[in-house]
């Protein structure tokens, strides 16, 4: 094998390895919390589907956002910001430009802290085509999970 293939086999394995330890680490988080996001969005370059999602946050600042609907998860490096309240409700915080959504900010409850979204490429292309037209912050209440 050429030292090329057996480099390229190398990467292609590393998702592999680091999906279980991730999921680990997400187990370990604080319990998570449920969003009914009623229409599709735009995180990290990626489009999510509408349905109800599972929020963790781990220690790390990694959140784990789960479509419950299709089991389809999406790992997500934020940023985090923190307020002198602690926050009762948590909330997924959404930019709305025209019909198009992306993920801004997600307020975890029992915390100050709160965790920000970079802007993607698209979202800034986004609002430069949209100048003109209005933006509007949306918020998607969380809840604690039903056993």
């Amino acid at each position: 094998m050429s030292r090329l293939s057996t480099l390229a086999s190398f990467l292609l394995s590393i998702p592999l390895l680091a999906g279980p330890l991730s999921l680990v680490a997400a187990a370990q988080a604080p319990k998570g919390v449920i969003a009914d996001v009623p229409f599709e969005f735009s995180v990290n370059n990626q489009r999510l589907a509408a349905g109800p999602y599972l929020v963790l946050l781990n220690s790390s600042g990694f959140l784990l956002l789960r479509n419950i609907s299709t089991g389809k998860s999406q790992f997500l490096m934020m940023f985090p910001e923190s307020t002198n309240t602690i926050q009762s409700q948590g909330r997924l915080i959404f930019h709305r430009y025209g019909s198009s959504h992306y993920l801004s900010q997600v307020w975890i409850p029992g915390t100050t802290e709160y965790r920000r979204c970079v802007q993607s490429r698209s979202e800034r292309q986004t609002i430069l085509a949209a100048k003109s037209a209005s933006q509007a912050k949306v918020e998607v209440a969380l809840k604690s999970p039903t056993k």
